[in-house]
């Protein structure tokens, strides 16, 4: 179980977080709250790129993968060597392939980053952080730019895979979290 209690963080005058606890169990967590409440500050802290002003975090695994707000991937290089970039030695050319299929991305791997749409490069950064093998998963609204269709074919696969894991999601609505099954907490 990961703890997180009283957390806190300013940047400047501006107050992001002021004691926030929670805890992580195994399973999936959605984590909700108006544009600027520090949903995104909290993962940063989380996941170690930014330290806290107080409170204290206990028992974060130390293999995380994370999907970033925005796709990170490198828009002049194959969805290939993308995958390869991020995964260096884990990479598998079999499970790539099968994990780019299940989200409705057949026959990508030798495309550029730069040539696909929007919703597409949001899955090859899901994918990224699917094939990377951690204890935690953290997605930052990663159903930001998917139709309705792909977005179920997508939660299908994060609820597949994050059996037995703990995964902590990002999202503005209510019902993804309830198609997720997931536990919702709210900033």
């Amino acid at each position: 179980m990961i703890r997180l209690s009283n957390i806190s963080k300013r940047f400047g005058e501006k107050e992001v977080l002021c004691n926030v606890s929670l805890t992580l169990d195994r399973g999936i967590t959605c984590l909700m709250g108006a544009s600027g409440a520090g949903k995104t500050t909290l993962l940063r802290i989380l996941t170690g790129l930014e330290k806290p002003d107080g409170g204290e975090i206990e028992n974060v695994p130390p293999r995380i993968a994370v999907m970033f707000q925005e796709d990170r991937l490198s828009e002049t290089l194959t969805v290939r060597s993308n995958l390869r970039l991020a995964l260096g030695k884990r990479y598998g050319k079999e499970k790539a392939e099968q994990m780019l299929a299940s989200l409705l991305l057949p026959d990508v791997m030798d495309e550029r980053v730069s040539a696909l749409s929007g919703g597409m490069k949001r899955r090859v950064s899901l994918a990224r952080a699917l094939l990377f093998d951690a204890e935690l998963l953290i997605l930052d609204e990663p159903f930001k730019g998917l139709d309705e269709e792909t977005k179920r074919s997508v939660m299908d696969v994060i609820k597949a895979h994050c059996q037995g894991k703990t995964a902590l999601i990002v999202t503005h609505d209510e019902n993804e979290a309830r198609y997720l099954d997931a536990r919702i907490i709210r900033l």
